[in-house]
């Protein structure tokens, strides 16, 4: 009796679709390669290189941690209602 039980849930989780689980190997492989290359061929720009390589910004970029918080005071405290 376990032996036929143990076979029918073999056979719930037996693979049949070969070509199902071929593309899926596929697609993952060509998803590592190109994630691969596109990590291995990219670079970590300065802010000089950001700055030249930034079109239509007249050569501008606000990088707001090199700039000083100028409040003078605590703001209010907003009421919840």
């Amino acid at each position: 009796m376990s032996q036929a039980r143990i076979e029918r849930m073999l056979n719930e989780v037996r693979i049949t679709n070969y070509w199902k689980v071929a593309m899926l190997t596929i697609v993952a492989a060509v998803a590592a390669v190109v994630l691969g290359i596109t990590t291995l061929t990219s670079e970590t720009l300065t802010a000089s290189e950001t700055e030249a390589s930034t079109p239509g910004n007249g050569g501008f970029l606000y990088f707001p941690g090199e700039h000083v918080n100028q409040a003078t005071e605590a703001s209010e405290h907003i009421q919840a209602f």
